[in-house]
């Protein structure tokens, strides 16, 4: 087997896309790199992320591979986990709060940034998979849940957007309450899921 062969392969394992740190670490030069994208067997989809030739990529992907510090969250979480049916107009995202956002922001114009302390940042981080079938980071059911208290709190949230994730939720038959309601203690909601699962469970 060539390294080409040795090079698409690895690529096609991880669904035709592939980060150049990844590529190089796995011991291919950056000269065959090169010469790959030039005689187009791979394209450059953007900085440090090569796809072969043909994949397309959704925009949950792209982000995610460009800034791989990224969690979608809030109403794209929510459509990533299958508690909304509605396709982000605007993909939202939480960092930490000291990442620095230029370039994100600066390629991204449309993207909403949150940002998140230390112990708000990781809670619930997993990985679905994006149309495209890319693993990307966002928050699981359960913080969906939370941020929607959050957000139902500060009046920033569609109500029928939260009315439908809510019940959503609730009616699923792999729903964590255990989970549920750590989150909302350490996110500060505790009262507010409190009264919710009074009325929905």
């Amino acid at each position: 087997m060539t390294k080409t062969q040795e090079l698409l392969l690895f690529m096609e394992g991880r669904g035709g896309v592939t980060r150049s740190t990844d590529l190089l670490d796995a011991g291919f030069s950056a000269g065959l790199i090169a010469a790959l994208e030039n005689n187009g067997t791979i394209e450059r989809e953007t900085r440090g992320v090569y796809v072969t030739a043909g994949t397309i990529l959704d925009d949950f992907a792209r982000v995610h591979l460009r800034w791989n510090r990224c969690v979608f969250s809030h109403g794209s979480a929510l459509y990533l986990q299958g508690l909304s049916d509605r396709l982000p107009f605007h993909l939202e995202v939480t960092v930490p709060r000291e990442y620095n956002t230029t370039s994100l922001a600066t390629n991204n114009p449309d993207l909403i940034i949150y940002r998140a302390n230390k112990t708000a940042y990781p809670l619930g981080i997993t990985e679905v998979r994006s149309m495209s079938g890319i693993m990307v980071k966002a928050y699981d059911a359960e913080r969906c849940i939370c941020d929607l208290l959050i957000a139902r709190r500060k009046d920033g949230i569609d109500i029928q957007l939260f009315a439908g994730a809510m019940d959503g939720y609730f009616r699923r038959k792999n729903k964590d309450i255990g989970k549920l309601s750590t989150y909302a203690k350490v996110l500060g909601v505790g009262d507010e899921l409190h009264r919710y699962t009074e009325v929905l469970l």
